[in-house]
């Protein structure tokens, strides 16, 4: 039985329609904007990418095919074939995408709009050596696409989040998209991270123009040190200090939590952990967190989790569960 419906099956359409090699940017902006229409739709497109990316991407295939719609109610095209099948011929799809990537800082600039797609397996850092010099490191779980243009570098954050140290080029700006904002830089060292609590910029180095798209409000410059969080819905938050080293920490292999929502860390903790984390507990996922957590040692954080908090971790199973303490099962 599908617990989630059709739900998933657009998710999937969505998946992999931005791992074909000849998806149209307009085909990709339809996809984000399903993703971003609704808290539901991105949890689908999250749940397929992290069956895809554990080694399972059948795990979605049970129910029969269905074409994804737009939010302006267009209906996509109908895919041609089993849903199980699709998944395995983008498998190896996205492993071509994978090994043709090399370095490429002397190639020429294309005459005409480029667009290529890059994206990573739970766990994986990989780093990138874009057309123009700059470099984008992604993290786990994470995918993006890049186009070129004559007069403008554009990366677009599908999900999860990337770290990128930017050549400058005055005459083409570097924006990256994602989540109804953008940021704008002509060169500079910068992260971009999608969550539950909307996209997050922080600035290593440089200067970054945080705003949103199509919006009135004027938007905030970010210098360095300092990190903001926008969504489509609340608008830009408020810009906060941080410490310029733990700007793309994760790309080290270590992710900083300060006075974060549970629910959010796990959701940054699952693009790197072998094991699907899940909090069986609702009030457990605003229950305030603060640490730090190698990629390697993400079981033995949330057993110490325990010693902190009414927390009981459940790792038995398939998945690693969170439950409150005090809550019998």
């Amino acid at each position: 039985m599908n617990l989630y419906g059709n739900r998933d099956e657009q998710a999937a359409f969505w998946f992999l329609k931005l791992q074909e090699p000849d998806v149209k940017a307009e085909e990709l902006d339809a996809a984000l904007d399903w993703i971003d229409a609704c808290d539901d739709n991105r949890r689908a497109f999250e749940r397929m990418q992290h069956c895809w990316h554990a080694g399972n991407p059948a795990a979605l295939a049970a129910t029969p095919s269905t074409p994804a719609v737009a939010p302006s109610e267009s209906a996509a095209p109908t895919p041609r074939m089993p849903l199980a099948r699709m998944l395995w011929t983008a498998a190896v799809l996205l492993l071509m995408v994978a090994v043709g990537v090399g370095i490429r800082t002397n190639a020429p600039w294309p005459d005409t709009p480029q667009l290529e797609r890059y994206a990573t397996a739970v766990g994986e850092i990989r780093r990138i050596e874009l057309l123009d010099g700059s470099e984008m490191t992604l993290g786990g779980a994470s995918s993006v696409a890049v186009e070129y243009r004559a007069e403008t570098r554009r990366v677009v954050l599908v999900d999860g989040e990337i770290l990128l140290k930017v050549t400058r080029q005055p005459e083409r700006p570097f924006v990256v998209e994602a989540g109804g904002g953008y940021a704008r830089v002509l060169g500079t060292v910068f992260s971009v991270r999608r969550g539950t609590e909307g996209v997050t910029v922080g600035v290593a180095e440089g200067l970054v123009e945080v705003g949103l798209s199509g919006a009135d409000a004027a938007p905030v410059q970010l210098p360095l040190g300092r990190e903001v969080t926008y969504s489509a819905s609340a608008g830009v938050g408020p810009v906060r200090a941080i410490n310029p080293a733990r700007v793309g920490a994760w790309s080290r292999g270590v992710l900083t939590f300060i006075d974060r929502p549970l629910a959010a860390v796990v959701a940054d903790i699952n693009r790197y952990s072998p094991h699907l984390v899940v909090i069986d507990n609702d009030a457990l996922k605003s229950l305030r967190v603060t640490g730090t957590v190698g990629v390697q040692g993400i079981e033995e954080w949330l057993k110490a989790l325990q010693n902190v908090s009414a927390i009981t971790l459940d790792d038995s199973g398939t998945d690693w569960v969170l439950r409150r303490a005090d809550v019998q099962h």
